[in-house]
């Protein structure tokens, strides 16, 4: 086990680094549903990394299950100050993102980069659930 959590810390330090080196801008408009449908999620674990890190104080790093039923959507939303993985674990997902013009097609076995200043939302236009593992790091308030 701790080698999993260590694993995990190398990784998201790792990730917070390349995220500080690169920023995309951020969109001037980019719209999309405000209000999720037919969505479940919980946290399946989060470490508070003020205890781990010195550096980064009320930071947490979560990762979560999502399920998005067929026709569901995850509201448009920032990952500025919360840089992600999203793994899809099983189905087709559509990212629509503030810095591409086309949607993303997500399959199972994909991972998704949401970096600072994203902004995007989710929609699973099949017939079946779409299950995601969210890994993130973020500021609990």
């Amino acid at each position: 086990m701790k080698q999993v959590m260590m694993a995990c810390l190398i990784l998201v330090l790792g990730f917070v680094l390349a995220v500080s080196i690169v920023l995309p801008s951020e969109a001037e408009e980019f719209s999309g549903p405000t209000k999720g449908k037919g969505l479940r999620n919980f946290s399946v674990g989060e470490i508070e990394l003020a205890k781990e890190i010195d550096t980064l104080a009320n930071r947490h790093m979560r990762v979560r299950y999502w399920e998005v039923a067929p026709g569901g959507v995850v509201p448009v939303h920032s990952h500025k100050n919360r840089p992600a993985f999203i793994y899809v674990a099983n189905g087709e997902i559509y990212e629509h993102r503030s810095d591409k013009a086309e949607p993303n097609v997500y399959k199972t076995g994909d991972i998704s980069r949401e970096a600072d200043g994203v902004k995007h939302w989710w929609e699973n236009k099949s017939k079946k659930t779409v299950v995601l593992i969210a890994f993130d790091v973020y500021e609990k308030k």
